[in-house]
């Protein structure tokens, strides 16, 4: 009864063997061919965290240039008012001893941190006469229109723009060459004096 036993637990030996060694040649190809993940995740956490801190930074550093911003728009508005203050007296001083001074140099509209704005404008002229602002070079018939119709009638508002009033001139009018020219003569105009 027992004479062919040994032959088949041979084989089932043998199949079980095999398929042992199948099993774990099957699972090394889909297990463990896979690199290790954790030194992947220890890699993308510390780029995770490089990129976080540069965030941090890229913000930090973009305040500080705003502030610096800030700070210059500041500065340059307070050296033209300063610049301003200075013509003004120029002006007074040659008003009162009729001399005409040396136009001081204008600043021109360069660029600035302060946004542009518009200048005080009026509804219509002052007595219902307007200056001729052709008188000032730069200043054409179609410009002296153009102005008008923005509400700029007289010398003496002219004579009181800023950078900011001429960055926003120059936008407005579309013009090729600043209008920080005009201010300088305006004001000589705006004393009663001629510019030649």
């Amino acid at each position: 009864m027992f004479e062919g036993w040994g032959l088949l637990l041979l084989e089932i030996w043998t199949l079980l063997v095999l398929a042992g060694i199948i099993g774990l040649i099957s699972g090394w190809i889909i297990w463990g061919s896979r690199p290790d993940p954790s030194p992947d995740r220890a890699l993308d956490q510390a780029r995770a965290a490089e990129a976080e801190a540069a965030k941090t930074r890229l913000v930090e550093i973009g305040a500080k240039l705003d502030r610096a911003k800030a700070d210059l728009g500041r500065k340059d508005m307070r050296v033209r008012a300063l610049e301003v203050e200075l013509d003004g007296l120029r002006g007074q001083l040659a008003f009162t001893s009729g001399a005409v001074p040396a136009p001081s140099p204008v600043p021109q509209a360069a660029p600035s941190p302060a946004m542009p704005r518009a200048p005080e404008c009026l509804t219509q002229a002052r007595d219902g006469t307007p200056d001729d602002l052709t008188l000032i070079r730069g200043i054409d018939t179609d410009l002296e229109q153009a102005c008008r119709g923005l509400g700029i009638y007289h010398h003496d508002q002219i004579a009181g723009w800023d950078a900011a009033v001429i960055a926003w001139i120059d936008t407005k009018l579309d013009l090729t060459e600043s209008s920080a020219s005009w201010v300088e003569q305006a004001r000589i105009l705006a004393r009663g004096h001629r510019t030649d």
